[in-house]
């Protein structure tokens, strides 16, 4: 949406791995191989899928870690619960690229369904404010995306189709549930303007701090989920 903004067709590069503690990788080019780790700065832990923290000049290409910082703010082993992908090595310092939250997963049958596919099939739906995705729970359960953005007027059940197949080719084990008929045609639930503002102000006035407020693409909790329609 930023050329569009400024007007300009403008080349936009991706910020690398960031957070409101701290820059962790910088990129280097406008390729989608992600960021060589900054080492200069806080110290960097990546946990593996065992549980065992390594140094960065002990990642291995192609495997995923769980990113752990000590800063001299103060925060001591602080875990961001993101997980980064080694794509490659500059010299000793590995290339990070950002994969998805640890824990913000959609997998209510074992589909496993990430931020990231959710963003991506989203993306057929065009520019939108805001997305969340999350399980509407019955007999016959499904993914439902709430949306703010949407063109008034917009044909919802042809939307929602059009993401529902665009998350089935994006993720294989989704596809397979809904082969399967374990889970329903993902739905869409329209948000009207303000929705993610004002759930926002609802967060920093129960006492989240402004900064920490992240995007809500995926809500695991039910009142998570609820507390947003309230917004509405």
């Amino acid at each position: 949406q930023l050329p569009a903004a400024v007007g300009a067709e403008l080349p936009v590069r991706d910020v690398g791995v960031t957070a409101s503690e701290g820059y962790f990788a910088i990129p280097l080019d406008d390729g989608d191989a992600g960021g060589v780790a900054w080492l200069g700065g806080h110290v960097l832990e990546f946990v593996d899928a065992t549980g065992e923290a390594r140094w960065a000049w002990e990642l291995e290409r192609g495997r995923s870690y769980r990113l752990v910082i000590t800063t001299s703010a103060g925060l001591y082993r602080y875990d961001l619960d993101d997980i980064v992908e080694v794509t490659g090595h500059l010299g000793r310092a590995p290339v990070l690229r950002f994969v998805r939250k640890g824990s913000k997963i959609l997998s209510l049958t074992g589909e496993k369904v990430s931020e990231a596919q959710v963003l991506r099939a989203a993306a057929v739906l065009g520019p939108l404010t805001g997305l969340t995705a999350a399980h509407r729970r019955c007999a016959r359960p499904c993914i439902q995306l709430a949306v703010e953005g949407l063109a008034p007027g917009a044909d919802l059940p042809a939307l929602a189709a059009r993401f529902d197949a665009a998350l089935r080719e994006a993720n294989i084990e989704y596809e397979a549930k809904r082969a399967t008929d374990r889970l329903g045609p993902a739905e869409l639930v329209p948000l009207p303007p303000g929705t993610y503002e004002r759930f926002r102000a609802a967060l920093v006035a129960g006492g989240a701090p402004d900064t920490q407020v992240k995007d809500l693409v995926i809500a695991t909790r039910e009142a998570t989920w609820e507390a947003l329609l309230s917004a509405r």
